[in-house]
C-alpha cells in the first residue's frame, strides 16, 4: 500500500522468481519480511507470488519494509540470496468544530450561532466528505470539506428559563478507507425574564 494511517493494515505483494539455469539442483528458498516475519519457505520453482499484510504501527511520516530470500541449493553449501524493499507513507485524519451563539436572550428571541468546521489532516490525507448536524437546526453541511467551512444560522429560543444548550456533531469519512473521524462543540445560551411591576398609593377619601 502506498498510504495508510497508524492502526490500518498495509497489505504487500512479494514475487520471488527461480532465475537458475536449467541445470541447477533445487533451490530450497526462505523468505523473511521485516514486518511478517517469514513468508515462504519451500522448494522454489519458477515463480511464487506472496501476499500478505501487516497492522501499521503508530507513527507518522513513512514506514520502511524490507523483504529478504535465501535459498540453499541441494547438494552444495553455497547459498543465494536477494532482498527488496518498499515504503508506505502515513497520513493522519482530522476535523474540527467549533460553535459560538448568542448568550443572552429571552424565549421567542432569535438565537444566532456561527460554526466554523476546518479539515486538519496532513496534506496526504484523501479528501474528507463530511456531514454537520446541529440539535436544533439539523444539518448544515454535507460535502467534501476542504480548508475551513463557516456557517451561521438562528433559531427561535424555547419558551423556557436558565439555560437553552446546543450541540453541534460533525462526522467525516475518507476517500478510499472504511475508517471516520469526527468532532463535537457546544455552547449554551442563558434567558432573561423581564419584568416591572407598578403600585400606586394615594388618599382614600378626599372633598
Amino acid at each position: 500500500d502506498d498510504l495508510v494511517k497508524a492502526g490500518d493494515d498495509i497489505y504487500c505483494e512479494v514475487m520471488v522468481t527461480n532465475t537458475s539455469d536449467e541445470n541447477t539442483p533445487a533451490l530450497t528458498c526462505v523468505v523473511d519480511d521485516t514486518r511478517a516475519g517469514e513468508v515462504f519457505n519451500d522448494i522454489l520453482t519458477g515463480s511464487e507470488t506472496l501476499n500478505y499484510s501487516y497492522p501499521a504501527p503508530a507513527g507518522n511520516g513513512t514506514i520502511g519494509n524490507e523483504v529478504s530470500v535465501l535459498c540453499s541449493i541441494d547438494g552444495f553449501a553455497n547459498q543465494v540470496d536477494d532482498d527488496a524493499s518498499d515504503s508506505t507513507d502515513y497520513f493522519t485524519p482530522g476535523v474540527s468544530i467549533t460553535k459560538s451563539c448568542d448568550d443572552l436572550v429571552k424565549a421567542g428571541d432569535d438565537i444566532l450561532c456561527g460554526v466554523t468546521i476546518t479539515n486538519t489532516s496532513t496534506a496526504n490525507t484523501p479528501a474528507l466528505t463530511c456531514v454537520a448536524t446541529d440539535s436544533r437546526e439539523g444539518e448544515i453541511f454535507n460535502d467534501v470539506l476542504v480548508g475551513s467551512e463557516v456557517r451561521n444560522y438562528s433559531y427561535t429560543a424555547p419558551a423556557g428559563d436558565g439555560t437553552v444548550d446546543n450541540t453541534v456533531t460533525v462526522l467525516c469519512s475518507i476517500d478510499g478507507f472504511a475508517n471516520t473521524v469526527g468532532d463535537d462543540a457546544s455552547d449554551s445560551t442563558d434567558y432573561f425574564t423581564p419584568s416591572i411591576a407598578v403600585w400606586k398609593t394615594g388618599d382614600t377619601v378626599s372633598k
